[in-house]
Formats: C-alpha cells, structure tokens, sequence
C-alpha cells in the first residue's frame, strides 16, 4: 500500500464522502469536499482516488505491460504508439486501493472514502486477494461484444434467447 506518513492525525481529515438524508432526499459532501456542491464536479485534482485511476495495457498473466496517455490511448504514456489489438494485453483501468466508511443515523446515510488506513475507515473488500491486501484493481476498459460469426453479426450483449437460432454457433468475443 502507497503510505508514506505513519501519524494517524496526518490523515485525519484526509478523506471525501457525500451524505444522503433518505427522508428529505438531500445531499451533501463531507470531508475534503464539504461546502462543494453535490450537482457539480471539484475536477480531479480535488478527487483523491479518481485523479489516481488511469488506463493501462495490462498482461494475461496481471503484469502492467505500459500506462496510456490520459487523453488518447493510442499512446503510450511516454507517447510513443500503443497496440490496443490485444497482442501486448489487455486495456484495463488501474483503480487504488482506497478506504472506506459507512455509518447511518436516524435517515442519514454517510459514505467516506479515503486513499489512506485512517481509523474507522476499512479496507474496500475489493482489495483484498486471496487474503491479502493488494494496492490496485483492474477493470476492463471496454464493455465486450458477442459476434456471431456464422451469422456476420454482432449480438448486444451476451444475453442469447433461447428461442432465436443462431445457426451452430460460432461466437468470438470482439
């Protein structure tokens, strides 16, 4: 995990959130962001997580082969070209590791997050593999497409009814 500082008063306001008042259906954001506007965006330097998330080609076997460019991905981040066929890996977008914190009183529900261990906050679950504590996730950059190849046509989604005939199937994921 990306911790430098070790002093728990370092982080203790190192955090965003947004509250939910189920009964008056309002809103408001905590933290960092408190007095900012819920309907607008702070802008990714004022995100602390998602200013940190960034695209990546990504090995069969987990290994970041190269990050992307933030605004094409037809580049590598150092500009030179990337291959996006599938022949270097696959596209994927790096999430951090983050810490989270959910109370609720009366009608109020309270999310914070954090991308660092402050106490009271948990480690997301999704950050936890085979035990242990990872400090990224990676998740597909594109949504993939069923094409049925016996029929020249792609399928939305990957929902096949069963009382469509797609001929003998021959599918490729595209």
């Amino acid at each position: 995990m990306p911790v430098k500082h070790t002093s728990a008063a370092f982080y203790s306001d190192k955090f965003i959130g947004v509250t939910w008042n189920e009964s008056a259906d309002t809103y408001a954001r905590t933290g960092l962001l408190a007095g900012v506007a819920v309907g607008s965006s702070p802008g990714d330097p004022a995100l602390p997580l998602q200013s940190r998330m960034r695209r990546c080609i990504l090995s069969d076997a987990g290994v970041v082969q190269y990050y992307l460019q933030s605004n094409d991905s037809t580049k590598k981040a150092d500009g030179t070209a990337s291959d996006l066929t599938g022949a270097d890996g696959q596209v994927m977008v790096e999430i951090p590791a983050f810490w989270l914190r959910y109370s609720y009183t009366g009608t109020t529900h309270r999310w914070d997050i954090s991308p660092y261990p402050i106490a009271g906050f948990t480690l997301h679950p999704a950050f936890m593999k085979n035990g242990v504590a990872v400090s990224n996730r990676y998740m597909s950059a594109y949504e993939g497409v069923l094409y049925v190849t016996s029929e020249s046509k792609y399928v939305n989604g990957l929902y096949l009814p069963s009382d469509v005939s797609y001929g003998t199937p021959s599918y490729a994921l595209m």
